[in-house]
């Protein structure tokens, strides 16, 4: 069994629906659905599964650091406050 990692980067509570690949295993999503009770986690998933064509049981979230991207991150910086959350997802390609 092939398992890739993907480093997806999730805006919930967004205004739109919207998936973009950014290379090199890195996407990032945003999703209307509000961090409550794995509901943004499900569209995520959804999402992802929908961008790679797979069904959303091959994908395994394997981790999720959340984010205030408000200085906190350098690298990163923005001062409007938004919130963003980075997760791994893991791939389960085979059998």
């Amino acid at each position: 069994m092939t398992v890739n990692r993907l480093t997806v980067q999730v805006h919930p509570s967004a205004s739109r629906d919207a998936c973009v690949a950014r290379g090199g295993g890195r996407f990032e999503i945003w999703v209307r659905a509000k961090p409550v009770e794995g509901r943004a986690t499900d569209a995520v998933r959804a999402q992802l599964a929908h961008a790679l064509g797979i069904v959303p049981s091959r994908l395994r979230l394997v981790g999720g650091v959340p984010r205030l991207r408000s200085g906190r991150r350098p690298e990163r910086s923005r001062t409007d406050g938004a919130r963003s959350r980075r997760n791994i997802f893991l791939v389960h390609a085979g059998s």
